[in-house]
């Protein structure tokens, strides 16, 4: 979730003395186009990338 990413960044890695800041980026499902909603599954085209 979002809040287990912020509390990640909060307690891991601000800490760390050479982290002058940090860049969150976060990829969301679309539901809607120009106010309709969208059905079916959306085809997912990028990997997943763990750092």
């Amino acid at each position: 979730t979002m809040h287990e990413v912020a509390d990640f960044v909060a307690q891991k890695l601000a800490p760390i003395e050479g982290v002058q800041g940090t860049v969150t980026h976060f990829m969301l499902k679309r539901y809607k186009e120009d106010g309709e909603i969208l059905e079916g599954e959306e085809e997912v085209k990028r990997q997943p990338v763990i750092l």
